[in-house]
């Protein structure tokens, strides 16, 4: 009997430490900088009156650049035209997608209702990335959306390569998509074009 009782805690200790092993605790440095990011969205909501759309933009483009590896965001979206591509061509389409990201965040998030960020568990995953979950919760009490963030370390801090909403869409695919036909038919300069339209249209959402 006391065999069993001793294999059963061994046994239910092993189990304990095998559910804890795939999360690290909230107030890891990718927690810290979704969180931080989280903030800058905050803000352009509660102060959307007063910053319009391009205020919005502005406040959120910048902790794009700081939270997210635009480089290796826009690797995977060019694909393999990014070997033919100069540094020049290179740094365009990068700002270019920077823009475009704010963009698009800055005509999704322009109200506010009292609808709050939650950052939750730090997800280890091959290749040494993290994933790092959140969700926005509504303050009317709606299903929380998920916002995973894909995660790696790059110049001594982490940063977001890919965004999944509710776990299935990755947003790194969906620009993809959408853009390596473009890329593809008129090489850099169609793709930017292509960028500047999107982004006018948004400035009108």
């Amino acid at each position: 009997m006391n065999v069993i009782r001793f294999v059963t805690r061994r046994l239910f200790i092993v189990l304990c430490l095998m559910a804890a092993a795939p999360a690290m605790a909230a107030d890891t440095p990718t927690a810290q900088a979704i969180t931080g990011f989280h903030g800058a969205l905050t803000v352009a909501m509660q102060q959307s009156e007063k910053l319009k759309f391009e205020g919005r933009t502005a406040v959120i483009q910048a902790a794009v650049e700081r939270t997210f590896d635009i480089p290796a965001i826009t690797r995977r979206v060019v694909g393999s035209a990014w070997r033919q591509m100069s540094d020049e061509d290179k740094a365009k389409v990068g700002q270019a997608f920077t823009r475009l990201a704010a963009a698009t965040l800055a005509s999704q998030f322009k109200s506010y209702s009292g609808d709050t960020f939650e950052t939750g568990e730090a997800v280890p995953q091959a290749d040494n990335r993290v994933l790092q979950r959140s969700r926005l919760v509504f303050v009317d009490g709606s299903t929380p959306v998920n916002f995973d963030y894909v995660m790696h370390e790059a110049g001594g801090s982490w940063r977001v390569v890919d965004i999944f909403l509710d776990g299935r869409v990755s947003e790194v695919e969906r620009r993809r998509e959408e853009f390596i036909s473009i890329l593809r038919a008129g090489g850099v300069p169609a793709l930017l074009d292509a960028i500047d339209r999107k982004v006018a249209s948004l400035s009108r959402t």
